[in-house]
């Protein structure tokens, strides 16, 4: 099975005054279902070319969590794992190794990339159908539309996209998913890894994306 690189969230238990680093048991799940070896890693790993070669390291997921501050004008700024997470891109991207963004990771690589996000209201604990337009997405897929779940309150506009990404999934006026084929970067605004009929497309293009 192939080594991929999965980032963590921060979840506080202020009754004993401690901070967990986790993920959800329905990733895991899905990394079982897909065949791969997550190595999960934190905001204050020490990931560099180093660990990516010895560790045979091959590909990247960024997962959901916290909410993104990440910014990048003249030089990147934002919380703890916003800066971990930008590392990591720029680490990848040098490597020519696959990244792949899932909600949360979807909203920091465009703003890595220089987009940025807006407030959305109604996104949280729902779902809607997607369009997809015209890519390699649908090509493999042979879907026009998805039925997708949605737990953000955040999301990327059509005008707020990164200009190096393209826009493989749109809903309205907001971006659901994108890719770049050069840089190897796939995105999803949903969960994949949650319980939804929808999902076993999103594992195909995981799959395809990491080459499982």
């Amino acid at each position: 099975m192939k080594n991929i690189i999965v980032t963590t969230r921060t979840i506080k238990d202020i009754k004993h005054k401690e901070k967990y680093y986790s993920i959800s048991h329905d990733w895991i799940n899905l990394f079982n279902k897909i065949k791969m070896n997550p190595i999960l890693v934190t905001y204050n790993s020490k990931i560099n070319n180093k660990f990516i070669q010895d560790n045979k390291i091959q590909g990247l997921i960024l997962t959901n969590g916290e909410d993104v501050k990440l910014k990048k004008i003249k030089k990147i700024s934002g919380n703890k794992r916003d800066i971990f997470e930008a590392k990591l891109i720029t680490l990848f991207l040098k490597n020519k190794l696959p990244i792949l963004g899932a909600c949360r990771g979807h909203q920091l690589i465009n703003n890595y990339f220089g987009g940025k996000l807006s407030k959305k209201k109604g996104h949280a604990g729902t779902e809607h159908k997607i369009t997809i337009r015209k890519s390699y997405v649908r090509n493999y897929l042979k879907l026009n539309s998805m039925l997708v779940n949605s737990y953000h309150n955040c999301v990327i506009k059509n005008k707020n996209k990164a200009n190096y990404l393209n826009c493989w999934a749109e809903l309205n006026d907001t971006v659901e998913g994108y890719y770049n084929v050069k840089f190897k970067i796939l995105t999803f605004m949903w969960h994949p890894e949650r319980k939804h009929a929808s999902n076993l497309n999103s594992h195909k293009l995981i799959k395809k994306h990491l080459k499982l």
